[in-house]
């Protein structure tokens, strides 16, 4: 039986069924692709966006900063970015990144009524509102990037102008629509600090951040507010506390590093800054901390490629403009740090009154009306600073002086004592004790018995400076310099004393006979004879028992304590005025030398001027074991002081529990010469 024949195999169909689906596939990719090319970075912009927006209502600023950098990267010309950008720089305070944000988004052309909305919320938030500009809050907080925005702002405003019922009224009500926001226990916490209650201030951050841990604004306020009352290991617990939840939090990176650096920590501050402080938008505080570094360690070059890359030239900010100060006198350069306190002192005298309060502070925490006041000048000087409006930036025209002291004198003496000696210099305001007024004040390193220095006193003490001051030695200048410049010193005396005789006698109703006056002033300012000194050899028990009697029979031990650190309940006063404490002794360097010639010139001639005797009366023999006794006192290492810590320190009490802290560190083995700011106990 015959088979059917077989249909021909073909695999035509099969083949083409199996290219029909390797094209779909192909198909589909290429679309994915060009649609993931297309929608991705919008979506990942979107996405980022609205992250971001999550971290800024909880108060994560940083965070949400660290978001926005990724949307900008994934949709460079979307001007939402720069704005959202623009409100956190403006919660920070980093007021020129806010400005650079802004100048972005008009590039991007966002619409200018937004921006200038953020300009506006920028003034009133700094004070700078307009009568009756409260009534707006409804409708700008319909507009907000967070429900805080707008009502933060105006109560930010309130306490700026010192408007504290104002303030109260519109938290108040802002904490009935959200009792439980962190943000209002935040804003209650910046309402009790603007009135001085820093307890009720630090509890209410306290509660802002247990509501919200990542809450960066909170944990900011709370460490500042240590570090402005010298609880230094408690700020920086904080400011550590912050970059825990939010590593990317600049401002805690660089408050931490900066606590380090007042305890004395270069190594670990300069760890923390140095990776930011290398970023092209590193934030200027971090530059500027970098070149503070420098200069503790003496590495002057560096600090001041650091200062330069600050902006130092353009800027506002008087702490980097008083670094660069010291930095400049350091490297012997005082006319180009003269234009830096012309800067300063063109930035008004808030700064002063500033650091006067904070000094008043350390004495008395619950100083409710300088702690008020210190914050008002404070947003002040924020606002000042944020200004564009130019500073001087230039040198004084001054005519050429004929003589070689005066030339001197201008270059290494007028910053603080003046350009004519009186104490009233650009730097005075910032040094304690002041400056001292060479046209009438006594010289209080002298060698004779009258008070007035001879010209060799005079140039002793430009040699060696003066310790415990801020008069810096002039050691680099010859012997020649020196005289001229001595001269120069006992020149503005003399005229000094001219000028007040002639304004005595004219008060009197006096007649005025010129050659009496010039006769008068020469006797003032002849010294006299020196005194005296022996030969003093070394210290023996029968000189130490005999100087130590002395020491109490004298009366010393009234004013410089029984252990030489001085007592806590004396009050003493210069010719001027200003609190004096007496010398510690112990661990403060004498302010005219260790030498044994110089101790007995100071108990022999006293330091006129100054609450400290003569003890003229006492034999040459009682003095030398005088001088034996206090000599013994002594001991290493020695106290270094800031400006700061002179005059917050100059009441004993103040003094003796700094000393207490000092002399517990040193025998822990922790260094504390040179630091600044630590003054009292935590």
């Amino acid at each position: 039986m015959k088979s059917k024949p077989r249909r021909p195999t073909t695999r035509k169909e099969p083949v083409r069924r199996h290219f029909s689906r390797h094209h779909a596939v192909g198909l589909a990719l290429v679309l994915a692709v060009v649609a993931a090319a297309f929608f991705a970075p919008q979506a990942h912009s979107l996405w980022t966006k609205q992250t971001a927006l999550h971290q800024l209502r909880i108060g994560a600023i940083s965070e949400a900063r660290r978001c926005l950098q990724r949307a900008a990267w994934s949709s460079p010309e979307d001007g939402t970015v720069d704005m959202m950008a623009a409100f956190c720089f403006r919660q920070l305070r980093q007021v020129d990144r806010w400005q650079d944000a802004l100048r972005e988004a008009e590039r991007k052309e966002v619409s200018p009524a937004r921006i200038e909305r953020e300009r506006q919320l920028y003034r009133i938030q700094t004070g700078g509102w307009r009568e009756g500009e409260e009534s707006q809050l409804a409708e700008l907080a319909g507009e907000g990037v967070t429900a805080y925005d707008v009502p933060a702002a105006f109560v930010l405003g309130c306490l700026a102008n010192g408007r504290h019922s104002l303030a109260q009224q519109i938290f108040d009500a802002w904490s009935v629509d959200y009792p439980a926001d962190p943000h209002v226990a935040y804003m209650r916490g910046k309402y009790w600090e603007s009135l001085g209650d820093i307890e009720q201030a630090r509890e209410e951050y306290a509660t802002a951040i247990s509501r919200e841990p990542r809450h960066e604004l909170a944990h900011l306020a709370l460490a500042e507010m240590f570090e402005n009352n010298d609880q230094l290991r408690q700020a920086l617990r904080q400011y550590a506390a912050l970059g825990t939840v939010s590593p990317a939090s600049d401002a805690a990176a660089v408050g931490a590093a900066r606590i380090l650096r007042k305890l004395g920590q270069l190594d670990r501050a300069e760890a923390i800054l140095e990776p930011i402080a290398g970023r092209a938008d590193a934030p200027p505080e971090a530059v500027a901390d970098m070149g503070r570094i420098a200069l503790d360690r003496g590495e002057l070059a560096g600090a001041e490629r650091w200062f330069q890359r600050a902006g130092v030239e353009q800027s506002r900010d008087p702490r980097l403009l008083v670094s660069a100060i010291q930095l400049l006198g350091l490297q012997g350069k005082p006319a180009e740090a003269e234009r830096y306190f012309q800067r300063v002192a063109a930035l008004g005298d808030r700064v002063t009154r500033i650091r006067d309060l904070r000094i008043r502070l350390t004495a008395d925490p619950g100083d409710t009306s300088a702690a008020a006041e210190v914050r008002r000048l404070t947003q002040e000087l924020q606002t000042e600073m944020s200004s564009r409006e130019p500073l001087p930036n230039g040198l004084a025209a001054r005519e050429e002086e004929s003589s070689p002291g005066r030339r001197l004198f201008k270059l290494h003496c007028s910053a603080c004592h003046g350009a004519e000696g009186d104490g009233n210099g650009l730097a005075a305001r910032h040094l304690f004790p002041p400056p001292r007024d060479l046209r009438w004040e006594t010289a209080r390193l002298v060698s004779t018995p009258g008070g007035a220095p001879t010209l060799d006193d005079t140039v002793t003490m430009l040699r060696r400076g003066i310790a415990g001051t801020s008069m810096p030695s002039y050691s680099d200048l010859d012997g020649d310099e020196l005289r001229q410049l001595a001269e120069e010193v006992h020149r503005l005396r003399r005229e000094g004393l001219h000028e007040r005789l002639v304004d005595v006698l004219n008060s009197q109703g006096e007649d005025i006979y010129e050659e009496d006056v010039r006769e008068s002033v020469e006797i003032l300012t002849s010294p006299g004879d020196p005194i005296a000194v022996p030969v003093i050899g070394p210290a023996t028990p029968s000189s130490l028992a005999a100087g130590k009697k002395a020491y109490f029979d004298q009366g010393c031990g009234s004013c410089h304590g029984k252990d030489g650190a001085g007592v806590a309940d004396q009050s003493w006063y210069d010719e001027r005025g200003f609190p004096v404490r007496a010398r510690d002794l112990v661990y403060e360097p004498f302010k005219g030398g260790q030498e044994k010639e110089q101790v007995y010139l100071r108990i022999a001639a006293g330091m006129p001027g100054s609450p400290h005797p003569s003890s003229a009366a006492l034999s040459p023999e009682a003095t030398t074991d005088l001088v034996q006794f206090c000599l013994s006192l002594s001991r290493q290492p020695k106290m270094v002081l800031t400006d700061h810590q002179r005059a917050a320190l100059a009441d004993g009490r103040a003094y003796l529990n700094y000393l207490a802290r000092f002399r517990q560190r040193n025998n822990n083995g922790v260094a504390l010469l040179g630091v600044e700011c630590v003054i009292h106990p935590e």
